[in-house]
């Protein structure tokens, strides 16, 4: 069976089904990288609304318009940031995430980005290696800077170990950010 996805730009109406997706998508940790209590929070609405209302939300949608994953982009330190992605398992493995971040990396460009960052768990073969197929390096920690330290920080107070996680890098051929 053919499956059609397309992306599109996320709605205010689209926010109520995002939750549900991350959570799904978080069942794919092991509890010893996702502790427990991260397997079921889910973003805040108000993210997800500032989000739609400035064009950094984007969401795969199945051939009948529901929502089945979606990509969660921003700014940090001067440079295109990849916040979140998370495509609804039973979605998983069509190509869809790899077209997520394709969008995100057309934004980046079209602002005028040097580069598009993530974090990242660095041993998941659907994480770090994942993103090292598509162009992504990792950068040692001495070049990630002090915005990103903070991320992997903010991560370790949250109960992600620290040593498990990475900051990768796709240069753009956009230049400068304006």
């Amino acid at each position: 069976m053919t499956h059609v996805y397309s992306i599109r730009n996320g709605r205010i109406a689209d926010l109520p089904l995002l939750g549900g997706i991350e959570v799904a998508a978080a069942t794919l940790f092991p509890e010893s990288d996702l502790p427990a209590p991260l397997r079921h929070m889910a973003t805040e609405q108000k993210i997800f609304r500032a989000a739609v209302v400035a064009e950094r939300l984007w969401v795969a949608c199945d051939a009948a318009d529901n929502v089945v994953g979606f990509v969660l982009a921003d700014e940090v330190g001067g440079l295109a940031y990849l916040e979140e992605i998370d495509v609804h398992p039973g979605h998983m493995r069509r190509g869809i995430g790899r077209r997520l971040i394709a969008q995100v990396i057309q934004w980046a460009e079209q602002h005028g980005y040097s580069a598009l960052r993530l974090v990242t768990f660095a041993h998941l073969p659907w994480n770090a290696p994942y993103y090292a197929a598509q162009g992504f390096v990792v950068l040692d920690n001495a070049r990630i800077g002090e915005d990103y330290q903070q991320l992997i920080d903010e991560d370790a107070a949250a109960g992600i170990d620290p040593a498990r996680r990475v900051v990768m890098e796709l240069r753009l051929p956009s230049g400068e950010h304006r």
